[in-house]
């Protein structure tokens, strides 16, 4: 048996998995974060979780093989990597990991860095370049100027793990399209601009930012395994739920949560995330909703009485008519847009609440399939890594191969 290792690095946790070619799934790990996550935590958790998984497939014999390694990571959260520091290539309890400063996707500044009416329109200025990172850049810089300075790498959070294991630093492109939403030279000179404007120090960030890769290339070995170039966890969700052909629709629903649609003409609509797709000729819609997990859990018993018919949409709290409102023009929105029904696969902790599988359904009024795991970050690593090492000539193969979908949740006549 020829397995991918797979890992996520969720916001609220590290997931591991051993990916067949097949697409089955096995060895799965899940360690939820302290409140005061670290980069160092990634290192040392990945590490923790190959070594038991590692364990577990010596132990059970039948000659298992561990083929590659895939990761992918939330973002657009960044780890300022310090001058002349070596990765830990291995990992001892003993060894004690140096600090690296991470800025995560959710994290917030300073009030009184926001309250600086300059920094404000500095923002707004590069808001408009319409990249996922150079905010975060521009953030980062101003409430951790120290690191940020003396940074080697700017690396976001699969790439800094990649880094760690094999020695090399990357960062990982889906395709090429994807370069106008990461950075290029001109949104980079735009983005020294802006910090110079408010700090008054010169600074070259392309130095600190690592090439770009294609993800599925091998960028490197650990323990002898090939490393292959991941990427973002929103992106190997879509290639995990096959949300990579026109109209096909994912519910990215864990701690945060996104409808998205493929579609293959790029639209204009104000409210909703417009991105390239993983196919390169394709687009990728989304509408963020939020950190809704935390929001949906303190509303179970509300959500039950209301599939159960005990309490009406009237006399649910304003937070869950809110959401449930949203759900419902969202998807009426992208109908419009696509000219047809669609179907939704749902994935992430949200989608192991048959409840709130159930609810979905209901009020969008549309099918909600499940594959066969609710991790469909760590199954777009495993189709990745196949598809680097050459078991698949592309990810639209390994997808028909690897992606099953085993329960559907169908709408039930309901007066929401």
């Amino acid at each position: 048996m020829e397995y991918v290792f797979a890992c996520d690095i969720g916001t609220s946790s590290l997931k591991t998995a051993l990916i067949h070619t097949d697409g089955k799934v096995s060895c799965l790990l899940r360690t939820f974060f302290s409140e005061q996550v670290s980069a160092e935590t990634y290192v040392s958790l990945f590490l923790a979780h190959f070594e038991k998984t590692t364990k577990e497939l010596a132990d059970n014999g039948d000659n298992p093989k561990i083929v590659g390694i895939c990761i992918s990571g939330n973002g657009p959260s960044l780890v300022a990597v310090p001058k002349n520091q070596k990765p830990v290539i291995e990992f001892s309890e003993k060894k004690q990991l140096c600090e690296h400063t991470i800025f995560l996707w959710n994290n917030g500044v300073d009030k009184s860095i926001l309250s600086n009416p300059k920094m404000q329109l500095q923002k707004k200025e590069l808001d408009k370049l319409h990249s996922i990172f150079l905010p975060r850049f521009f953030l980062f810089a101003l409430q951790h100027p120290q690191p940020f300075y003396n940074a080697q790498y700017l690396l976001p959070v699969p790439e800094y793990l990649s880094f760690y294991l094999t020695g090399n630093a990357y960062t990982f492109l889906v395709n090429d399209a994807f370069v106008s939403a990461y950075w290029d030279k001109q949104k980079i000179e735009s983005l020294q601009s802006s910090l110079q404007a408010l700090t008054h120090k010169e600074i070259c960030i392309q130095d600190r930012l690592a090439p770009f890769v294609k993800t599925g290339s091998i960028i490197g070995h650990f323990r002898s395994i090939p490393v292959i170039a991941g990427a973002p966890d929103f992106c190997m969700a879509l290639i995990g739920t096959k949300t990579i052909e026109v109209h096909s629709a994912c519910d990215r629903a864990g701690t945060s949560e996104a409808f998205n649609v493929c579609v293959d003409k790029k639209p204009t609509l104000s409210s909703f995330r417009i991105m390239p797709s993983i196919r390169e000729k394709y687009w990728n819609v989304s509408k963020l909703f939020g950190e809704t997990g935390a929001l949906l859990q303190t509303s179970t018993v509300e959500i039950e009485e209301l599939l159960s018919g005990k309490k009406s949409i009237k006399n649910l709290s304003t937070h869950l008519q809110t959401y449930i409102q949203s759900l419902k023009d969202t998807v009426c929105t992208l109908e419009d847009m696509c000219n047809t029904k669609l179907q939704f696969t749902i994935t992430g902790g949200q989608a192991e609440n048959k409840m709130l599988c159930q609810l979905k359904a209901n009020v969008c009024k549309r099918p909600f399939v499940v594959t066969q795991t609710n991790h469909a970050e760590l199954l777009g690593s495993g189709i990745v890594g196949f598809t680097g090492l050459q078991y698949y000539r592309s990810i639209e193969q390994a997808c028909n191969a690897m992606v099953q979908f085993c329960d559907m949740y169908s709408p039930k006549p309901c007066s929401y």
